[in-house]
């Protein structure tokens, strides 16, 4: 468990191409799941003082939700807000986003953490119906990854 999610599957991406590293699952309550990635881009040892690509990577990954809503993935997606998140007790600073994404008339919440950490890049989604309080479960569980990645 971590931060009220507990752990599904883990992915290596690298079998398939060199540079997107790997991935473990979160499942929460309520259909909330999270995504931690770390990777590196083909970029060895990535340094990111001033936070400039770990904006670069959120936006893109913005980009890539707008992507799935022009192919139909969903009816809409409209950004919440867009910043940094200081997680309390880490050093690590994150280019986040919040999204509201529909599809079928449902709303969800969708969240965006990226960071550069031990050398590669760290991106968290988080996503589940809206309601209220969703905001501060994600940087609770942002907040709980950089924890561990900080130790």
């Amino acid at each position: 468990m971590l931060a009220g999610l507990r752990r599904g599957d883990i992915r290596d991406y690298e079998v398939e191409e060199a540079g997107l590293g790997q991935s473990v699952a979160y499942h929460g309550p309520e259909h909330m799941t999270a995504t931690v990635y770390m990777y590196d881009r083909r970029q060895a040892g990535l340094r990111d003082e001033g936070g400039r690509l770990a904006k670069a990577e959120r936006d893109t990954a913005l980009d890539d939700i707008a992507a799935f809503v022009r192919r139909g993935t969903y009816d809409g997606a409209d950004l919440v807000s867009k910043g940094d998140y200081r997680p309390s007790r880490s050093p690590l600073v994150f280019a986040s986003a919040w999204v509201r994404l529909v599809k079928n008339g449902m709303r969800s919440d969708s969240f965006v953490y990226v960071t550069v950490a031990q050398g590669k890049f760290l991106k968290i989604r988080i996503t589940g119906p809206e309601r209220a309080g969703n905001d501060a479960a994600a940087d609770a569980f942002a907040g709980a990854v950089a924890q561990l990645v900080s130790n």
